[in-house]
């Protein structure tokens, strides 16, 4: 095949036509995955989270202190908080919320806060240290939701600077 007075010798009519069909195809469904992306982001929950820090109690026993506002309640009334899990969606990488039960640790019946802080115990073996807790949203979801995840990047960096790197 050469070209000859501007055009592609040897390609006839019809092959031009389904070539450009398939370009034009090719452009719509490139377009559609964009606003599809688009749309998907402008849905979804924007978080803003914590890093989790476990504590050794001096009998070496886990603590687990977390800010209230972390704390929410399931769809059947149950504490719970959220954490940030990465997996492969169909447009890259991205995070979801994964859902942790809790109950409050209580002493002689009562909430134990600590004072620096205004935190709450819990009692949360699912959680592990340095779990990217989500404290925020700016919209409601539930567990398995994909999310934005606003602070990632500072809130990696101060993990990195806790482990000493």
């Amino acid at each position: 095949m050469g070209l000859q007075n501007g055009k592609v010798k040897g390609m006839s009519k019809r092959k031009k036509i389904v070539l450009a069909g398939a370009a034009l195809t090719f452009l719509i469904l490139a377009a559609c995955t964009i606003i599809s992306y688009q749309t998907s982001i402008r849905f979804m929950p924007q978080v803003k989270t914590i890093s989790f820090q476990m504590e050794v109690a001096s009998d070496d026993r886990m603590m687990w202190f977390l800010p209230e506002k972390c704390i929410l309640y399931d769809t059947e009334g149950n504490y719970v908080v959220y954490r940030i899990r990465e997996r492969t969606g169909r447009f890259g990488t991205e995070y979801y919320v994964q859902e942790i039960p809790l109950e409050f640790y209580l002493v002689d019946g009562e909430r134990q806060v600590r004072e620096a802080d205004g935190y709450v115990r819990v009692l949360a073996p699912g959680l592990e240290d340095q779990d990217q807790l989500v404290l925020e949203s700016s919209r409601l979801f539930t567990a398995g939701d994909t999310v934005q995840w606003v602070n990632q990047k500072s809130t990696k960096m101060k993990q990195s600077l806790n482990k000493g790197w």
